[in-house]
């Protein structure tokens, strides 16, 4: 991986460019990675045991803002998931697509120029995990903080997060990530019957974080 004046990085044949200077043109990344989109979104809704979450377009805003994203551009993003039509929801006033955390990861990803979504978080290990972490605290925080406050109180085993990072090809450890999800403001759980929890905001937290390093 090399950096170019610090906007961006070539990794293989790929041009990733950094979120900040991503433009309103490069929306159409979405509708022409959508199979990609769309299949990841699948496979995570695994990895997290089947549990979806449904975002508003103010909270995927809010994060995609915190990633580093302009303004402009964040605000139309959940517009353009939401119409890969993945995932719908319905009621008593009927049937509607929505845009779920399963997407968020990849599509931020595709609107970066990332094209190989499967191994892009591949350099990444317990060798140098808590390094890259430690020296991105900065971004680490503002994602943190720009989760929606129930992401702080839901739990997963240590098991699911390993597996949401190895579905981008990391390979981390539950051990590992159980040890420092209480190293950056936040928090671990463990019952009396030893079952061990980190949170969902520790979770997205990492991989958004991973992420933007690229």
């Amino acid at each position: 991986m090399s950096r170019i004046h610090g906007m961006e990085n070539v990794v293989g044949a790929e041009s990733i460019i950094a979120a900040s200077i991503v433009d309103a043109d490069a929306l159409r990344k979405i509708p022409e990675n959508a199979d990609g989109i769309k299949a990841k979104a699948m496979e995570l809704t695994d990895s997290w045991a089947g549990v979806m979450f449904a975002l508003t377009p103010e909270e995927l805003t809010t994060i995609a803002v915190a990633v580093g994203f302009s303004q402009n551009v964040a605000e139309k993003i959940h517009g353009k998931i939401s119409a890969l039509n993945y995932a719908t929801t319905q009621g008593a006033q009927g049937r509607w697509s929505i845009a779920t955390y399963h997407s968020l990861d990849v599509t931020l990803m595709a609107l970066r120029g990332v094209e190989s979504f499967d191994d892009a978080l591949a350099s990444f290990n317990d060798s140098n995990v808590r390094k890259v972490l430690d020296a991105n605290q900065e971004t680490f925080q503002r994602i943190k903080q720009s989760l929606p406050a129930h992401a702080a109180r839901m739990n997963f085993k240590p098991e699911t997060a390993a597996a949401v990072l190895a579905a981008f090809g990391a390979e981390v450890s539950p051990d590992l990530l159980y040890e420092l999800a209480t190293k950056y403001d936040t928090t671990s759980v463990i019952d009396l019957e030893g079952r061990r929890g980190v949170t969902v905001e520790f979770i997205r937290s990492v991989t958004l974080t991973l992420a933007s390093t690229l």
